[in-house]
């Protein structure tokens, strides 16, 4: 089966951001606003997949935003009826505020989001508290609650639609090495060699 897969992602700055950059300043407030421009084609032998998408990145020194929406439609029509058209929605609400911490998480990847059920969407709210800071070394415990069909049924054969999730956050930087471990659902390892240094 031939495959093709192009994928183009465009990140438009904003005019403030980008001379926020070029002058070493933040804009007015400290906050970045950065739009954000995707589109996916996928070709198969019988069928060819469109995904645009938009979004925006709101930044500030506490709190950073993500939202993202892709539109996925299908050229050919698929077998059973099923629907030409799916839809993506990704967002992220990351904050801090002295030794707290908090996290908003919702994704959906339906024909019918959100209120199609809860086999659609997927959220969380999730706190922790900062236990150890240090001028290298950060570390926060936590948890949460994440609302979506986990396939747990009840006695009557309803969804159990809540589960407690847990946050674990290590975060160490130095000259020479920038690592950051990060566990709510999945273990996440981020690790920068040499993160200030100057390569000629």
């Amino acid at each position: 089966m031939k495959k093709h897969l192009i994928g183009l992602l465009f990140f438009c700055v904003m005019a403030s951001s980008a001379l926020a950059e070029t002058d070493g300043k933040k804009p007015e407030g400290g906050v970045n606003y950065i739009p954000l421009l995707t589109y996916g084609y996928l070709s198969l032998d019988s069928q060819s997949i469109h995904s645009p998408g938009a979004g925006l990145v709101v930044k500030s020194e506490d709190v950073m935003f993500v939202g993202l929406y892709v539109h996925h439609s299908m050229e050919e029509p698929l077998v059973r009826d099923y629907p030409a058209d799916y839809h993506s929605i990704d967002t992220l609400l990351d904050g801090k505020k002295n030794r707290h911490q908090y996290l908003g998480i919702f994704k959906s990847e339906s024909d019918q989001p959100v209120y199609g059920g809860l086999n659609t969407f997927q959220a969380a709210v999730v706190y922790g508290y900062e236990v150890t800071r240090r001028r290298n070394f950060s570390f926060v415990l936590g948890g949460g609650l994440a609302v979506s069909d986990f396939g747990i049924e009840l006695s009557n054969g309803d969804p159990w639609p809540v589960l407690p999730i847990p946050l674990v956050r290590l975060k160490y930087k130095s000259e020479w090495i920038d690592t950051s471990f990060d566990f709510l659902t999945t273990p996440n390892l981020n690790v920068t060699v040499g993160p200030t240094a100057v390569f000629e």
